[in-house]
């Protein structure tokens, strides 16, 4: 049975790679692990966003990149439900979409495909909403990389709650050196939550997903209804 998850997925190993620290210190960490890590970061910075905007955020396309392909091509349709980094790259021998073709797949965007699989019969592949449909004659070699992500902010704080709590709780110690860049980015990520949640800083209008609707207004906490403050003053 496959994996459901409440929690949206707001960055991907790739941008891990792009936004972390140098790939050698997370070596040691498994591909899972960092991903349990990157949604758990997601989670944390979804009790903030969730006061302003409803969730989930609007996921969209951001980036597809071809290599060969020269007798085939590839359309990429849906919607992703959450951030994305997909490489399917065709093994040997390739073939005409149709036949049986053997592909390799990896979320990291590097050159290294630790999955394998066959792809279907009519030349489709599915992956967290998206739609990949192969046309034509696939070669060895040929590659198409797809990513999909939220607001970029929210990339890079993610990136920093997951990297904070992978190394510190791996014994990083956090009064030196890599460490001490490591809070100061761990609490840059929750001061821009917390703005966003004050209105002092706001999503680009590409990943509010109900952009016509205005989740923010008029507050209230500790009152039996919002307008209590006002009796009070009367």
């Amino acid at each position: 049975m496959a994996a459901s998850f409440n929690t949206q997925l707001w960055a991907t190993l790739a941008d891990l790679d792009e936004y972390g620290p140098p790939v050698e210190a997370l070596n040691s960490i498994s591909h899972a692990s960092k991903k349990r890590a990157l949604r758990a970061a997601s989670g944390i910075l979804a009790s903030y966003v969730r006061s302003r905007y409803a969730l989930p955020l609007a996921v969209n396309v951001d980036e597809t990149e071809e290599t060969g392909l020269a007798a085939g091509s590839v359309a990429v349709t849906g919607t992703a439900t959450e951030a994305v980094s997909l490489s399917i790259k065709v093994d040997a021998p390739g073939g005409a979409v149709g036949s049986s073709i053997p592909i390799l797949s990896n979320e990291d965007a590097s050159t290294v495909y630790p999955t394998s699989t066959t792809l279907a019969s009519n030349g489709v592949f599915e992956y967290s909403g998206l739609t990949l449909t192969f046309n034509g004659t696939l070669s060895a070699g040929d590659i198409i990389t797809v990513r999909a992500g939220v607001d970029y902010a929210i990339r890079q704080h993610v990136v920093n709650i997951a990297v904070y709590n992978l190394l510190i709780n791996r014994g990083v110690d956090p009064s030196k050196g890599p460490g001490q860049e490591m809070v100061l980015r761990y609490q840059a990520a929750l001061d821009w939550a917390r703005d966003l949640q004050s209105e002092k800083a706001k999503l680009d209008e590409g990943s509010d997903a109900t952009p016509d609707k205005r989740e923010t207004g008029i507050r209230f906490g500790g009152q039996k209804t919002p307008w209590e403050w006002l009796d009070k003053k009367c």
